[in-house]
């Protein structure tokens, strides 16, 4: 019977025939020759507690030694913290070891590990492991950020295009400077509640500026959302490019829209009595607008919906009015 003392975990082992004692580290537990499959299978018995603290050590190991990142010029150390290191480390390794075996690309590195007199007791095993996560997600945040610079160059691309058609659709271009905005304005992705419904922020907002160029779904905005649309892109997009431009004129076409509605804007100033309260000012102004016909708007008369509903309010307000003005009339003359 030999009996073999392993060069990485220290354990003392034996194997069949020929008598001898091997001391100086020439070899290792057979457990160090596993391929990561046949380790897996070996940490699903760890999990269910089907293995022995020694057992459960020399897997532990193993799957460090698999990263090829150990140098084992001493043996690890087993001592009374060992058991605290392994369960508290352990799920953490084999999800590192599996995420970076996915990732095969030269330009990822990860720091390398001597097991020394310092370090053969595993005490700081937990920031080697945050070491290794560190670098992947390194690696993952600039691959995210190339995708993202790919991405928006390809948007620009068929962006600039679109711009330069004297042909052009608005509602194609809206749509693809809202999708353009989203990435290079990072819109917020948090969900929020849109009538009812749940929906992320970035793909409402995107609706948003599709609803800028159509006259008559834009009063469907809540004009405190559209502005800080207008205020996000104007602080996170360079105010130089033709991108940028071409989103600010249709957010501020929005906008517009919104306040020329009901005759906010558009229609001759009027000298009002100043004993007429704010609310009686703001109804005449609008009735103004209804102008002299005398029949209700009908709307195969307007080009719009806009149009026919901007005209149906104010023929509405001058009905009431005319209809408080001979009231009055009438009060009068039975004074």
């Amino acid at each position: 019977m030999a009996k073999i003392l392993c060069g990485i975990s220290g354990v003392e082992f034996t194997c069949q025939y020929v008598p001898m004692q091997l001391n100086s580290r020439e070899y290792v537990h057979p457990i160090f020759a596993l391929k990561q499959k046949e380790l897996e299978r070996l940490y699903n018995k760890y999990k269910y507690n089907e293995l022995d603290d020694t057992s459960s050590y020399l897997l532990f190991l193993a799957y460090l030694n698999s990263t090829n990142l150990i140098e084992w010029r001493v043996p690890a150390q087993y001592h009374s913290g060992t058991e605290a290191i392994i369960a508290n480390n352990f799920q953490h390794l084999v999800r590192l070891v599996g995420e970076m075996n996915a990732v095969m690309s030269p330009s990822l590195q990860f720091a390398r590990i001597s097991i020394s007199p310092d370090t053969k007791r595993l005490d700081n095993v937990a920031y080697w492991l945050a070491s290794w996560e560190s670098s992947l997600e390194d690696f993952y945040k600039g691959n995210r950020i190339q995708a993202k610079k790919r991405s928006l160059a390809e948007l620009e691309s068929r962006l600039e295009y679109i711009i330069k058609d004297p042909d052009r659709k608005e509602e194609i271009l809206a749509a693809r400077l809202a999708d353009w905005a989203a990435k290079a304005a990072s819109f917020p992705r948090n969900m929020i509640k849109v009538a009812g419904e749940t929906i992320q922020c970035t793909e409402h907002w995107k609706h948003i500026i599709r609803k800028c160029i159509n006259e008559e779904a834009i009063f469907s905005v809540e004009r405190e959302t559209l502005q800080a649309i207008i205020e996000h892109c104007e602080q996170n997009l360079e105010l130089g490019s033709i991108y940028t431009y071409n989103l600010l004129n249709i957010l501020n076409k929005g906008l517009r829209a919104q306040s020329e509605f009901c005759g906010l804007q558009g229609f001759d100033f009027t000298i009002l009595d100043d004993t007429m309260g704010v609310e009686q000012q703001n109804i005449l102004v609008i009735a103004s607008s209804a102008g002299a016909g005398t029949g209700a708007p009908q709307q195969q008369q307007y080009s719009s919906k806009f149009a026919y509903l901007k005209a149906k309010v104010a023929w509405e307000f001058s009905q009431e009015i005319s209809a408080a003005s001979q009231k009055a009339a009438a009060d009068n003359l039975n004074i």
